[in-house]
């Protein structure tokens, strides 16, 4: 294969010119309308190692000889509409219909670096100067939006890269400060300076006219969540990537303690985030309907409590997926007795038949990339690699092989 960067991928840089400014209002970017229906796709990245058990892949230790310790009694799982739940998925239940749940997702590695570089690239074994799946999704979404990657939650550094920087970065610390009254107009006006275009550019106008009032609780991701929220409405972005900070959920000691505090208002926001995506109403339907969200993590945590009440980093985790082009109330895959992800068909989605294979992140980024542009995923990734059982329209492969 040959050797792309991510300014042959990416394209030309951020063009046009911004309206009258409303103070407090993101209105929609004025760019010259492209003649692609607009699509977008959000990627929100709990950092830390997700605990599926607490929340998604719920377990009853009897039912594993007790070789995974849940941390809860089988009668504090949760019922949704099609399957139950962890007592810390929040509000996430209420979507239930709409979640796409992939367990067993590999990013064959417990080390904190290597995951979130994996993660955000999209693959296993993936170089540190490799382009972010968001700008790759960036690359090969349709629309008119004028911001191929908007990654929120993010320093300069963490694209570090010979090929030039192609993402558009708003800080943690800027996020704050948008809905901070007496933060907001110092900390606006500097960034603006420091900006070539100030806020005649289309990332410019999107902060310059941020909402002030915040809309979401959780103090590390309300502030992306509700930027994001804002992007999609005034079509500034194709792909959006949003992160807490590194170790959110790191727990090695009293870990269900720290997943409660941290995991359950974040998981509340999420859901907030797709009743938002819901209500607001566009010519071609709902955002929802045009926004595919991805929520996962680095990695898993351990199916058995340690010391201090602690739980170890695992290699697999589960991911929840929902909104276009996905097949809202599937599960694809499982983990086994030891909390092991068990080889699947791709196809069906279960842990049954002559084709089964792992679930790597790779998968998950190729199903991911043939949402955005069907039948070409391509940048390495490989079309035998898409998760056809979690398609909102799956192949005929896929009928015959359930039926």
């Amino acid at each position: 294969m040959s050797r792309f960067t991510r300014r042959s991928l990416l394209g030309a840089a951020l063009a046009g010119t911004a309206g009258t400014l409303l103070p407090g209002q993101v209105s929609a970017w004025e760019g010259p309308l492209g003649s692609s229906p607009r699509q977008y796709v959000v990627n929100i990245l709990l950092w830390g190692g997700l605990d599926g058990v607490l929340t998604v892949d719920p377990k009853d230790a009897s039912a594993t000889g007790h070789r995974i310790e849940p941390g809860y009694r089988p009668d504090e799982r949760l019922a949704g509409t099609h399957r139950l739940f962890g007592p810390l998925a929040g509000g996430l239940i209420r979507h239930d219909t709409d979640l796409c749940l992939v367990h067993g997702v590999r990013t064959d590695t417990v080390s904190h670096p290597l995951g979130v570089r994996f993660v955000q690239r999209g693959r296993v074994k993936a170089p540190a100067s490799g382009p972010w799946l968001g700008e790759l999704l960036g690359a090969s979404l349709p629309g008119d939006a004028p911001i191929p990657h908007l990654a929120l939650g993010q320093s300069p550094e963490d694209f570090g890269s010979e090929d030039g920087l192609e993402s558009a970065i708003v800080s943690t610390e800027l996020l704050q400060a948008l809905l901070d009254p007496r933060a907001r107009a110092e900390q606006l006006g500097a960034w603006l300076r420091s900006r070539a275009q100030g806020s005649e550019d289309a990332l410019g106008r999107l902060v310059a006219t941020a909402e002030h009032q915040p809309r979401f609780q959780d103090p590390v991701l309300g502030p992306q969540l509700q930027l994001a929220l804002q992007a999609l409405q005034g079509n500034f972005a194709r792909a959006i990537t949003v992160s807490t900070a590194s170790l959110h959920l790191d727990a090695h000691q009293e870990h269900l303690a720290l997943q409660r505090r941290r995991l359950v208002p974040a998981l509340e926001d999420v859901a907030r985030f797709l009743d938002a995506l819901k209500s607001v109403r566009t010519e071609h339907g709902s955002l929802f309907e045009r926004t595919t969200v991805v929520l996962g993590s680095e990695f898993g945590r351990a199916p058995t409590y340690g010391t201090s009440s602690g739980k170890e980093h695992w290699p697999e985790s589960s991911w929840v997926l929902a909104g276009r082009g996905i097949r809202g109330g599937a599960t694809v895959g499982d983990t086994g007795l030891e909390l092991r992800g068990l080889p699947i068909d791709y196809r069906t989605g279960r842990p049954t038949g002559d084709q089964r294979r792992p679930v790597l992140i790779d998968a998950l980024s190729a199903t991911l990339l043939h949402i955005a542009s069907p039948g070409s995923t391509g940048h390495g990734f490989r079309s035998e690699d898409v998760l056809r059982c979690a398609l909102a329209e799956p192949s005929a492969a896929w009928r015959q092989a359930i039926s």
